[in-house]
């Protein structure tokens, strides 16, 4: 079981945001960001996180550690089976 409300901390952003959301069982967790043409340009984390709040954060960065530009993303949290999608506008 799992809560998947999650909440942007600043959403526009400049610098980063964070994202926060609460498990209420330990559950396989993958947080992926993709740019405004679908393609993926982060996993910021895939693992197993144990029960409790969560707080994740994005820092504008890719897989490479490389600053992205402004505009549109989108961040895509799964939490077991269930995918819960939210846009970004990352003004820079």
């Amino acid at each position: 079981m799992s809560a998947m409300n999650m909440a942007f901390s600043s959403n526009p952003f400049y610098e980063s945001t964070q994202l926060r959301f609460k498990l209420l069982a330990p559950q396989q967790v993958m947080l992926e960001i993709f740019n405004a043409d679908g393609n993926k340009v982060r996993t910021e984390v895939s693992g197993i996180l144990p029960v409790g709040s969560h707080a994740l954060s994005w820092s504008g960065l890719d897989d490479k550690g490389r600053e992205l530009g402004a505009g549109q993303y989108f961040a895509r949290l799964r939490i077991g089976q269930k995918n819960e999608v939210h846009r970004l506008i990352m003004l820079r």
